[in-house]
């Protein structure tokens, strides 16, 4: 007992050097930082525990395998971040997965419980050898860049309700289709298909076009940028880089901060009667200088 500081029931720090750890019974929560940077490998937990807390196993780059007892209903921030964690199953009662949980693990499939309703931002990113997802039919939000910069993931299915944050899928280039674009329910997501192209054009099946996702700031020269029919959303900040001119055959609106990042866009040629606010690029008045020099062509009619 004397490798853990243990007050009340919160096991503080674990102060011991077996790489092989049990926590002893009676434990009800593990505190904040409690394993902060330890070096053990594998950690069992007793039954009764109901709290693992904010960055109780933050980077424990060897810990490879813990239990989590089905009394466990919370499971703070960072709790698993930068850990070496390969394999862990969830506990069938907890409601949501909070920010940065898992986020830059070792993690290669995981299984979202049933009763799960939200996934906090960034919960999963950069595991970078997560392949495998299963998320739950009740899932009603992933909140921002859950899954940004996993490459290997390829197997995911959004349930039909759920609503999803900016950049969720950014830099998954797994689920990129043979095009080189991720697209996810209809929804683009940053993609290979943008890189060193001077001319894109977006594939039919996207829907909405993701704040962030049309990314061709490393486009030496700018890219224009082509938008199908199909296009019902555009979300505020969608395109970055230098984009000299945007060709849509979707009358879908391009609304307050649409445009903002496109300082270089001189030219948008949209369906008579497409909304185009005076505050596509902002507020302040660099933005307003943008939007008075944008020429807005107008095809099928005249506005």
């Amino acid at each position: 007992m004397e490798d853990f500081e243990i007050e009340n029931g919160v096991l503080t720090e674990y102060q011991g050097e077996d790489v092989d750890v049990i926590v002893p019974e009676g434990v009800r929560e593990i505190g904040e930082g409690a394993f902060w940077r330890c070096d053990v490998e594998s950690v069992r937990l007793p039954q009764g525990i109901r709290a693992i807390r904010s960055g109780a196993f933050m980077n424990c780059r060897s810990l490879r395998r813990i239990n989590l007892p089905e009394s466990v209903r919370t499971i703070e921030t960072e709790a698993f971040h930068g850990s070496g964690l390969r394999a862990i199953r969830l506990p069938e009662g907890l409601k949501r997965i909070e920010a940065d949980c898992f986020s830059g693990t070792e993690l290669t499939e995981i299984v979202i419980p049933e009763g799960v309703r939200v996934i906090r931002d960034h919960a999963f990113s950069g595991c970078r050898e997560l392949r495998k997802v299963i998320l739950p039919a009740g899932l009603t939000m992933l909140e921002e860049r859950v899954f940004l910069d996993c490459p290997k993931l390829r197997e995911i299915e959004l349930p039909p309700r759920s609503e999803v944050g900016t950049g969720v899928f950014d830099l998954c280039t797994a689920l990129a289709g043979e095009d080189g674009f991720v697209v996810v329910n209809g929804m683009l997501f940053n993609s290979p298909a943008f890189s060193g192209v001077r001319e894109v054009t977006l594939p039919q099946r996207v829907r909405v076009i993701k704040s962030g996702s049309v990314d061709v700031s490393g486009n030496d020269g700018g890219s224009i940028v082509h938008i199908p029919a199909g296009v019902e959303r555009i979300e505020s900040s969608a395109f970055r880089g230098d984009i000299p001119r945007i060709v849509s055959a979707s009358g879908a609106a391009f609304g307050c901060l649409s445009l903002r990042g496109c300082s270089h866009l001189l030219s948008l040629t949209v369906p008579a009667g497409t909304e185009v606010s005076e505050c596509a690029f902002g507020f302040d008045e660099e933005s307003r200088n943008l939007r008075s020099r944008l020429t807005v062509h107008y095809t099928g009619g005249t506005e």
